[in-house]
């Protein structure tokens, strides 16, 4: 890993510190951080250079003055001579300094006035990069149609040159290697600095994320003064602010790009009031000044400004450009193939850079052949599926840990990554390196994020890190960057802090990152914990949230509210439920008929929940998870064949082909109709897509079931109670086969321990097992005693279980004839009744264990 050697005057340390805690350890030689007490300081300073590849100059009026500068300038000098520094970096921080003060050698060096840290890090790190071998470097290919089209709009001519650039197209396709290409070779400008926008992102976040790119140096008291006076600005004066902040930001001058993560456009694809006001104050500036936007789908309006307005798409790559791209990346890597080979795996490639990258190291693994020979991973890549690419990896347990870690962050520096993981910086390099091999991690301006298509598969075949994961993340934060009031971190340090101390499970965050404490870190709390089943964390966050003054757009309110609304559910807190509902049909949600559906459904009202999720189709609400549910309230009220039709047009919707949830509900509803053929063809797809092993054990027993095959069914349950990350539904079936099999003991001790480690999920269904473990045996009064306990009695399984009782009843002549005979008439009543329901043809799965239901 190359270095840089920062060359500074004693007056200039609290520059020099700043720029080298960004750098971190190992990007940089800073005698604090990296020559050892007691060592000679001339010895120091030449093992320091000769282990650097790039010299970096703060020039100052005192620097250009210091006897160990020039020292360091002489000895650098030489080394530059002898082929040992390979290239120098002047960063004029004193303004009073000119190009002619400077030593004759650096005079033709790149030499630039930078008096911000951050901005200066960003040179320096670029500078390395460009240090590095070709074969380090990502190939651009097939991109000269998108770069000529760019250079052509800022032809001078009639029209204005466009200062709004979009970049538009498929998360990983190549947007933004696109347009730093075309931003350095017309414009002559660096892209970037990267903001990232999701749902809970506010202009606020934008405003710190400013402050820390053009902040020369500061204290955390002086940061939290900024930001408490940002917050009393009213809207049109923080727009104003925020305008004239990135107005300075490009007169570093840089490129600042926004990167849209369902935070920019509102559900008709229009921007947000917040960020069309800001987009357009920056625009009637009327300056050489440019402001940059990377999107997955096209605004369908924008600013005033139509006219300075440009977007550029990135589509996938042609045929010809797809095996052009897998040439040099399988020379590069050093694998054997040939033109027929890669035309064949081109088609599956399909067009898409990510995939091409994980192709060729799956090849460098495995071999070219093998790949071309496995076709479930040749049909992962063309669906941009990487589960399989992940679950195959041979990564270190370290390198788990960053990519987990990293997985929940929206990034951090090498120094604060190295903190929070208590991992030595030698290890961690290394580490880092192989994951950036893999096309794992990325790293821009110094900053290590996931790569968007591992992000998307990675917590598919790992599990979410735990709170006491968090809690000592936070605390190792905290003292490596909160304990030293003279200097504030750096915003990826303190939203990584915020982050951990809300995930930990803390109620007060026991920090000074407290002060900076925003209503998008509630927001990304709220979800997060929602998401990893800690409702009652997930309600709090949320109502917080909503709380909050100035929250920002309505969009955000909205989400809080949903997450507030399904929290309750899932507490079972239903006043408070049906209250939070009726705020949010009185908001005019669009997703009201969903989350009423949501509700119905999780109570075991069905009918109901079917009816409420048609109507949400019926309004405009698209999303994938409606016709799920759809599929699935279908199934459970037994119209196979509405569910058999709603799920297969949900799976030949564009990137569902290999969703685990449908394609499990796929199979489930063959096996209910009777077509094994069909199910086995649905389980062979179910666990072609499921590398973690989340749903193939479970819906493989699920199979040997159907066929009275309990040994092996149990081996399946079994299985799929220890892949690691088991959820309710496995534990559940597993006590279920072994009453179908009449190990009636160890089915009751099985209830007990799903019991216990889920002691609030679905208490209904433990009910429903203990109901059924005490049929089977025959003991119906111990049974009815059990069923009475049932929340959701209407439930066509739980009406199926009352039946079961009754007739056994019926059996006992222990019982009065004239009771025996009310237990065989209501019994027969029940039956009419499911019947009719299933369509005349009572469906077995209402004698079958309820524990399977989908994500939300």
């Amino acid at each position: 890993m190359k270095k840089a050697f920062i060359c500074h005057s004693s007056h200039d340390k609290e520059y020099a510190r700043a720029l080298a805690s960004r750098l971190t350890r190992s990007k940089v030689k800073f005698d604090e951080i990296s020559f050892e007490a007691g060592v000679d300081f001339r010895k120091a300073i030449a093992d320091g250079l000769d282990s650097s590849s790039l010299f970096v100059f703060l020039a100052s009026k005192r620097s250009l003055e210091s006897a160990w500068c020039r020292f360091e300038l002489d000895e650098a000098e030489f080394r530059r001579m002898d082929g040992g520094i390979e290239g120098q970096l002047v960063l004029i921080i004193d303004t009073a300094v000119s190009l002619e003060d400077l030593p004759v050698w650096l005079r033709r060096s790149k030499a630039i006035i930078q008096t911000k840290a951050a901005q200066a890090s960003r040179e320096i790190q670029q500078s390395l990069v460009s240090m590095l071998p070709l074969t380090d470097r990502k190939p651009l290919v097939g991109r000269e149609k998108e770069l000529s089209d760019f250079s052509a709009r800022f032809v001078p001519g009639n029209r204005l040159a466009p200062h709004f650039i979009v970049g538009r197209g498929l998360s990983g396709v190549g947007r933004r290697s696109v347009l730093e290409r075309a931003f350095m070779d017309t414009l002559d400008l660096r892209l970037g600095p990267y903001f990232q926008v999701d749902n809970a992102t506010t202009t606020e976040d934008l405003y710190l994320f400013l402050l820390d790119e053009m902040a020369e140096t500061g204290r955390q008291e002086d940061l939290n003064r900024q930001l408490h006076a940002f917050r009393q600005l009213e809207d049109g004066e923080k727009t104003t602010e925020l305008s004239g902040l990135l107005a300075a930001l490009c007169d570093s001058p840089a490129a600042p790009c926004l990167i849209d993560e369902g935070g920019l456009l509102d559900h008709r694809g229009a921007y947000a009031k917040e960020w069309r006001d800001l987009f357009s104050s920056f625009l009637e500036m009327r300056s050489d000044r440019y402001l940059a936007v990377l999107h997955t789908r096209r605004p369908t309006s924008w600013t005033p400004h139509e006219e300075e307005f440009f977007e550029l798409r990135v589509d996938p790559l042609d045929d010809g450009f797809t095996r052009l791209l897998l040439t040099q990346l399988m020379r590069r890597a050093g694998v054997v193939h040939d033109a027929h080979k890669l035309e064949e795996l081109a088609e599956y490639v399909d067009g898409y850079p990510p995939a091409a990258i994980y192709a060729t190291q799956h090849a460098k693994q495995y071999g070219l052949d093998v790949l071309l020979a496995d076709k479930q991973d040749l049909s992962a890549f063309k669906a941009k599926q990487f589960r399989r690419f992940f679950s195959e990896l041979d990564l270190t347990s370290v390198q788990w840990n960053i990519l987990t870690y990293l997985g929940n962050e929206r990034g951090l520096p090498f120094g604060p990554l190295s903190v929070a993981l208590d991992i030595e910086d030698e290890t961690l390099a290394v580490a880092i390196k192989g994951l950036i091999d893999f096309s794992l991690i990325q790293v821009r301006a110094d900053i290590y994020s996931i790569s968007a298509p591992a992000r998307q598969s990675l917590y598919q075949v790992r599990d979410f890190p735990k709170q006491n994961f968090y809690q000592k993340v936070a605390e190792r934060l905290d003292k490596a960057f909160w304990r030293d009031e003279e200097n504030a971190p750096s915003l990826a340090v303190i939203d990584a802090t915020l982050h951990a101390s809300t995930l930990s499970g803390r109620r007060d965050i026991a920090s000074p990152a407290q002060a900076f404490l925003r209503s998008s870190t509630i927001h990304r709390t709220a979800n997060e914990s929602y998401h990893r089943a800690e409702y009652e964390q997930a309600l709090e966050y949320s109502l917080r949230g909503q709380e909050w003054k100035g929250s920002g757009q309505d969009s955000r309110d909205r989400e809080l509210r949903e997450i507030a609304y399904k929290s309750l559910v899932r507490l079972k807190r239903w006043p408070e439920a049906e209250e939070m509902l009726k705020k949010i049909e009185d908001a005019g949600d669009r997703h009201f008929y969903f989350l009423d559906g949501f509700g119905s459904r999780i109570r075991g009202n069905l009918t109901d929940a079917l009816a409420s999720f048609k109507a949400a189709r019926d309004t405009g609400d698209t999303r994938i998870a409606v016709y799920r549910e759809i599929a699935f309230c279908s199934f459970g009220l037994g119209d196979l064949a509405a569910a058999l039709t709603a799920c297969e047009a949900a799976l030949a919707r564009e990137n569902q082909s290999q969703n685990l949830f449908l394609l499990d509900l796929l199979v489930k509803i063959n096996f209910a109709l009777g077509d094994t053929a069909a199910a086995e063809a649905a389980l062979s797809r179910l666990e072609a897509a499921d590398a973690a092993e989340r749903f193939i054990h479970h819906r493989r027993a699920t199979y040997y079931l159907h066929i009275d095959d309990f040994d092996r069914a149990l081996d399946a349950a079994n299985d799929a109670v220890n892949v690691g990350h088991a959820k309710f539904e496995a534990y559940a079936q597993r006590a279920g086969i072994l009453i179908e099999a009449g190990r009636f003991i160890e089915a009751a001790q099985a209830i007990d321990e799903t019991s216990t480690r889920f002691p609030r999920d679905r208490n209904d269904v433990l009910i429903g097992l203990r109901c059924k473990n005490l049929t089977r045996q025959g003991q119906w009064r111990e049974a009815m005693q059990v069923w009475r306990q049932l929340e959701s009695k209407n439930k066509p399984v739980h009406q199926g279980l009352k039946r079961a009782i009754l007739v056994l009843k019926a059996k006992d002549y222990s019982v009065a004839l004239f009771e025996r005979q009310s237990a065989i008439r209501e019994a027969e009543s029940i039956l009419e009744e499911l019947e009719a329901l299933s369509g005349g043809s009572f469906v077995e799965a209402a004698m079958q264990d309820d524990n399977d239901s989908p994500s939300d």
